[in-house]
Order: structure tokens, then sequence, then C-alpha cells
């Protein structure tokens, strides 16, 4: 019989003589997995530290579940300690022993808390398109009584920290809604755990009423198509005078967004300032009336138009470049100046923005137009600058000076700008005897736009507009805009204030060119510098690719909307 002592001599040379280094060709470390808990539930967004008694350890933080990972983590004892914890709660560890084998081991951390709620939150989106901000949102427990209500904010969000845990299911109803849209049946929530979160989403049913429908101008007025059938001066409706009052001369640039939000300006201030209103807003008369959402600017000059790539992207000219404001920080908001993501060009005075088809973008840039491509638009959305247009478009028709104002494209893809040309006379002695503005909108053909060299100008194939004799101040031919049976709008502005929004037919295009309805503003109102149909057309080349069309009712008839 062996004595005892050797068989412990064994194994004591076999323990002294392991080396967790032999192992290096199938694992060199090991995991932790787990999950925290409380004495009410799970608990997330704590931080837990690896301490081994040997070398160093990882830290990481549990999910909204409580659950973690911790890699690296090299063999022998050690201990797993929680940090971060919520107010109300005791921080805690738990000791482990990692294996030689370095696998995978469970270590569950459980936690006490004063704690008892978590939080349910959701986004309020509608049918027609957007969000809706200031709904009210009521939670309620199974058989428990409704909580204080929350409102959604600017992007349709909204959350309640407050809602106890215990019981984890409940229910959650919407109120405060627009006119035209309907509130849905309540959403039922379950699984709800402390510190944790579960999601309620609505989707809102609304209506796009005549009260929306019509040709904005200047983001401000609304022209209903009763006004527009025939010549006068109606008085148009303002979206929301309270708000709007504060602006310079009812002026602003416009555009409506993919989901029917519109987006205007608030220029002549000491820093331009985006507002928003959302698709379900103007169904309901724009209320509640205050803008979904608000962005400001650090110093970029004054925006002169509005466009939106079909990224989301809001292009805006202005009178120093060109810029874009990603769909992200459109979506975050600011009140406190933000400076936009996307810089192109050195524009000289830039004026209207259109998209075509192909997502190109054409800029009417005071004395040309100028075409930035969208492979150009892209390179500028990863940092670079395209500071050189593809092409150039100049034709001042031989007279002295030419300024383009604004562009649109039609439904068959041409290309059309509005000028306003300066005739200079003079007498002998070199005294200028008078300036007469001879205004037009010109014509590029699709076809002329697919085979443009980069140096040279096509003449346009159709040329609108009158010679008119003004003084100094004159009338400018401003925005353009299509409506659904492709007729050209044209806004007439002067300076002196006053303003118009013409009609040329469809028909009247390629034939005799000439107007047949003029809808003046009422009292000398100044409107016409931005001019925009709701819903957008079908056909149209908007935000880079053909707009499609839904059809929704509204008021007993059948209307289309993107």
């Amino acid at each position: 019989m062996r004595p005892l002592f050797f068989g412990t001599l064994i194994a004591l040379a076999s323990l002294a003589c392991y080396n967790p280094n032999d192992n290096l060709t199938a694992a060199t470390s090991g995991t932790i997995t787990g999950t925290v808990g409380s004495n009410t539930g799970a608990v997330g967004g704590v931080t837990l530290t690896d301490r081994p008694q040997l070398g160093s350890g990882q830290s990481t933080v549990s999910n909204r579940n409580g659950q973690y990972t911790i890699n690296s983590v090299p063999f022998g004892p050690g201990s797993v300690a929680v940090s971060g914890v919520p107010s109300g709660c005791e921080t805690g560890g738990s000791g482990y022993s990692m294996p030689p084998s370095l696998g995978t081991i469970t270590v569950n951390i459980t936690i006490q808390c004063g704690i008892t709620t978590g939080t349910v939150d959701g986004v309020i989106s509608t049918t027609a398109g957007g969000t809706i901000a200031g709904a009210i949102i009521t939670v309620t427990p199974t058989g428990g009584h409704a909580l204080p209500t929350v409102t959604s904010d600017a992007s349709g969000s909204y959350a309640d920290p407050m809602v106890p845990a215990s019981p984890s299911s409940g229910t959650v109803t919407l109120s405060g809604l627009p006119a035209g849209c309907t509130a849905p049946a309540p959403v039922a929530y379950s699984g709800l755990t402390v510190l944790g979160a579960v999601t309620a989403n609505f989707v809102v049913s609304c209506q796009i009423t005549a009260s929306a429908i019509g040709l904005w101008v200047d983001g401000q007025y609304l022209l209903s198509a009763a006004q527009l059938a025939q010549s006068g001066s109606p008085t148009p409706a303002d979206s929301c005078p309270g708000y709007y009052g504060s602006i310079s001369g009812g002026l602003g640039p416009e555009a409506f967004d993919a989901n029917g939000n519109l987006w205007t300006a608030r220029t002549y201030s000491s820093a331009d300032t985006l507002i928003m209103w959302t698709a379900s807003q103007l169904a309901g008369a724009c209320s509640p009336a205050k803008p979904a959402v608000t962005v400001s600017f650090t110093t970029i000059g004054d925006i002169s138009a509005l466009a939106f790539d079909s990224h989301g992207t809001l292009w805006m000219s202005t009178t120093t470049a060109i810029y874009g404001v990603s769909a992200t920080q459109l979506g975050a908001g600011s009140a406190g100046g933000m400076t936009p993501r996307y810089t192109i060009g050195d524009a000289q005075q830039a004026g209207g923005l259109a998209f075509d088809t192909s997502g190109n973008l054409w800029v009417a840039n005071s004395a040309s137009v100028i075409e930035y491509t969208a492979a150009q638009l892209a390179a500028a959305t990863t940092g670079s600058t395209a500071s050189a247009p593809s092409h150039v478009l100049t034709d001042s028709a031989g007279t002295s000076s030419a300024t383009y104002n604004y562009v649109a494209f039609d439904a068959h893809g041409n290309l059309w700008v509005s000028v306003s040309v300066t005739y200079q006379a003079q007498l002998p002695g070199d005294t200028v005897y008078t300036t007469q503005y001879a205004d037009s909108v010109l014509e590029f053909s699709a076809s002329q736009l697919a085979n443009l060299a980069s140096n040279s100008t096509p003449t346009p194939v159709v040329s609108l507009g009158e010679s008119i004799a003004q003084d100094n101040t004159g009338i400018i031919f401003g925005a353009i805009a299509f409506d659904a049976d492709g007729n050209l709008w044209l806004g007439l502005s002067g300076a002196n204030g006053g303003g118009s929004a013409v009609r040329y037919p469809a028909a009247n295009l390629s034939g005799n060119r000439q107007s047949d309805i003029t809808v003046t503003s009422p009292n000398g109102t100044a409107y016409g510098y931005s001019l925009a149909f709701n819903p957008t057309p079908a056909g149209l080349p908007i935000n880079g690719s053909h707009v499609t069309t839904h059809v929704v009712q509204a008021k007993g008839a059948r209307q289309r909307y993107r």
C-alpha cells in the first residue's frame, strides 16, 4: 500500500505544474453574463465592473432588461461590482471563480431598490403623414387609476417615467388631437419592470380637409381652389395669425416634406429660423397654434428658398451659400442656434431651388442658373464641399443685366426660370434716363438639359412675360408652381408692397403664352415670393423623384394626396 503522502505529492505537483497559458490556442479569457435584478424587477442602465484577483477587468452597462455581458475575464477568482445605480437603490456585487476552461459563467446580481416605477413611451404618428405634437397621453395600470397625463413633444414622442411596475401591464389612451383626427383605441402594454421601459405607439387617422388644400403663399397664406378659379382679390386664409404676425412683411420661403408637413422660415431677423407645421396641424387649421418644430441657426444669411431631397435633407439658399440641414437635425430641433451639417458652393445671391427627377439640384443664383449633381450633394453629405457647379446657364437675352430669381420643373422634366431683366438707356452726357424692367419666365426643355455642355447655354424654347415700364422699384417675377392640371402659376411682387399670383394655362405654355387669371393680394399685402400646392400634384419631380399620390377623403370630395 502506497503511503498517503505519496498521492498527495502527486496532486500538489500536478497543480503546481498547471499553467493557464497552456490553453492559449483555445482561449485566453472567459466571459461573464448575467442579469441585474432588484426586489421589484430588472434594473437597466447600471455599470458592472469585473474585478479579478489577478490583472485588470472590463466594465459594461446593463440593458433595459437588466442583462449584461463582460468579456476578457481571466482565470481565477474575482467579483463583479455594481455602480451607478438609480437614486433609492443600494450598490451591490457578487463573487465568482473563472474555471481553467475559460468558458462562459453566469453571475446574477440582486440589489435593493426603493423605486417601483418604469417608463411607458412611444410616438404619435398619423395616416396623413408626419407626427402630432401636443397630444395628451394617459396611462392606466391594470386594476388601477389613471396616472397624471403627459404630452407629446415636437417630434410626436412621449414618455411617462412614473408608471408602477407592479402590475406590469395596463393601457395607454390618446386625446387632445387636432381637428380632423380621430383618436384610436387604447393601446395595451405589458412586461414593465422597475427602471425598465415598454413602448406603446399610436397611428392616428387624420383627414386632409379643404382648409389645408390649395395654393400656399409665403408659408402663411392659403388660396383655395375656389379662390384660384377666377381673377380677383380674395382674402386668403391665414394659417396661424397669432404666431406669424411677427414676420416682417408676411414673407417666408416654404417647402412641403415627404410627409406633407409644411416648413417655412422666419426671415429678416437677427437669426433666421425654420418652423414646421405638421400635416395634421394643417388639416386642423393649425391646432394647436404652435409650430411642431423650431430650428434656429447661427449666422448663415437670409434664407431665400427651401427644397427637400429624397433623403429628407432640407436644402436652403441664402445670401452666402447653399446649406443642407439633415433629417436628424430637423427632427431634433434647436432653439439655441444650429450649424447646418452641409455646405455647398459660394452662391452669390442664391434664390429658388428645385430638384429634377435624377436628384440634381438646380439653383437660381442671381446672374445664372447653376446645377449641382446628386453625386456632388452626396459628397457634401460626407464632409466634402462641392464649390464648382456641374453646369451654369446664363441667358440675358441681349440685355445689360439679368437676375434669375426662381426655378421649377414641370411634369415633363422641363426647367422653368423666372427672370428680371434690367435695361439701361443713356442720353448724351452719360445721364441715366430711365430704367425699365422686362420680366419673363424662360423654359429649357428636358432634352436641352440632358445635352448640356458645361460652357454653353441653349436658347430657351419658351419665354413668357412682357416688358413693363416701372420706376426703380419694379415688379419682380418670383416663385413658380405647377398645379395638378399642368397650369403654371407665377408669383408677382412689388418692392413697395402688393403681390399677385398669375396663372398661365397649360395649353397656352406652347401657344399664345398669355395668362388668364390674376389673383391679387388684398390691401397691398406683399406676397408671391414662394408658392407651393398642397397636396403636391402627381408627376412633379419633387425631392429628386416623381411624386406619387394616394386618395383620401376630404369633406365629401376625393382629393389627391401624396
